[in-house]
């Protein structure tokens, strides 16, 4: 086996990981995106309760009042949650682009040692036919 053609089957293996890298990524950038739209809606539900308890607060019972603010008490809970979850999604997609940037270089810099392999064979084999033709005295139409 050539030396392009194993650098040839370890390009396909880097490309591979490459892909890899890639669709972990979407993946992880999918999360973090559903992440921030699930702490924005909460936020707004938040939003929304706290504004219904300081506009009617006058014309609603204690109980119901008090409902409430345990019910924004829980939502506030939630929402500290989801900024844990948001801040460990960011450091994954992160994590993942550095991973997927690795790849993708790495897939690179073997390409180019590809087409280097490749381009020294094709002149191995131009300077070894060269040769052969030389060795038969093959004459060229311009030399009759």
């Amino acid at each position: 086996m050539t030396r392009a053609k194993r650098i040839q089957r370890i390009v396909a293996l880097a490309d591979v990981a490459r892909r890899e890298a890639s669709q972990h990524l979407a993946r992880s950038r999918k999360v973090h995106d559903e992440n921030v739209a699930r702490l924005e809606q909460f936020r707004l539900y938040h939003a929304e309760y706290a504004k219904a308890l300081r506009t009617g607060g006058s014309g609603m019972s204690a109980a119901a009042a008090r409902e409430l603010r345990g019910f924004l008490t829980q939502i506030e809970r939630t929402i500290a949650a989801l900024e844990q979850q948001l801040r460990l999604s960011a450091e994954q997609c992160n994590e993942d682009i550095r991973t997927w940037q690795s790849a993708t270089r790495r897939s690179g810099a073997l390409g180019d040692v590809l087409v280097s392999a490749t381009n020294a064979a094709a002149q191995l084999d131009e300077g070894r036919l060269q040769r052969e033709i030389d060795d038969r005295g093959v004459r060229r139409p311009a030399d009759n």
